[in-house]
Order: C-alpha cells, then sequence, then structure tokens
C-alpha cells in the first residue's frame, strides 16, 4: 500500500476527532472528565518517553526513530494511539448519541488499519521489534 493509504488513515482519523470535538458539548460529567484526562496524561507521557522531535502521525517510520520499550512502552506499543482513543471515548461519554458512538467506532477501526500498518514498517525497521511484540499488547494492557 503506498504513503497515500497512510495519508487517508491519517485524514479521517483527525476529521473524526474534529467532528467528536465540534459535536461536544462544554458541560460534562466529573467521569467524562476524568476518561478525558486520563487519554491526555497517557499522551502526554508517551510523548514524554518517545521525546517529541520524534512524534510522527503518519505511520511510516521516521529517519531518525529508536524503538522505545520504557514508560508507558512497557504495557502497550501504541500508547498514543490507546490515548487518543481513551480521550475520544470520554467526548464521546459526555453526549452518546448513536451517530457520536458510531464516529467512535469509525475512529477505532481507522486507528487500528493505521497501527497494523505502523506495526509492518517497525517490523522491517528494528530486528527486536518481534521480540517486544511478544512481550506487550498493541493498545489495550493485558487484553489487545
Amino acid at each position: 500500500m503506498s504513503a497515500a493509504f497512510s495519508k487517508t488513515l491519517v485524514l479521517l482519523q483527525m476529521a473524526l476527532l474534529v467532528i467528536l470535538a465540534a459535536t461536544t458539548p462544554l458541560r460534562a460529567a466529573p467521569v467524562s472528565i476524568f476518561v478525558m484526562t486520563s487519554g491526555g496524561l497517557l499522551g502526554i507521557w508517551a510523548l514524554i518517553v518517545m521525546r517529541l522531535r520524534r512524534l510522527r502521525i503518519m505511520p511510516e517510520v521516521h529517519p531518525d526513530a529508536v524503538l522505545v520499550m520504557r514508560g508507558p512502552y512497557r504495557r502497550v506499543r501504541h500508547p498514543m494511539y490507546t490515548a487518543v482513543l481513551v480521550f475520544a471515548a470520554g467526548m464521546v461519554s459526555m453526549h452518546p448519541t448513536p451517530e457520536r458512538i458510531a464516529l467512535f467506532l469509525f475512529l477505532a477501526v481507522v486507528m487500528i488499519a493505521k497501527l497494523l500498518r505502523e506495526e509492518r514498517f517497525l517490523m522491517a525497521a528494528f530486528p527486536e521489534y518481534a521480540a517486544y511484540q511478544k512481550t506487550t499488547k498493541r493498545l489495550v494492557p493485558f487484553f489487545w
């Protein structure tokens, strides 16, 4: 698959997040705020550990990439993806209409497609990635 497919996944991801954010009410239950904050903090932690200069929104591996296996990366291989989905779940929980739930599910499908694509690139870039895959889950600790 081409770089155009990666761009399409990223554009879909961004569009779905913008739609969810634009349709999220300003008032929220404490549990929704807690879920969003948890996702945000996980994302910040992952960024700090990975180093912001290595951040890429495309699934292709950065030329200066190093395989990070510490911090949140000890439990899941893609904590940034987890953070985005947790944050989005918090937004949906503020106003859980069938349409917003469907948008969240579509976002999850897009994120998983992007994650699987990224894993192929990581396997090619890092010989030790196969061993790392055996010791960590993809997205949800202890589950998947």
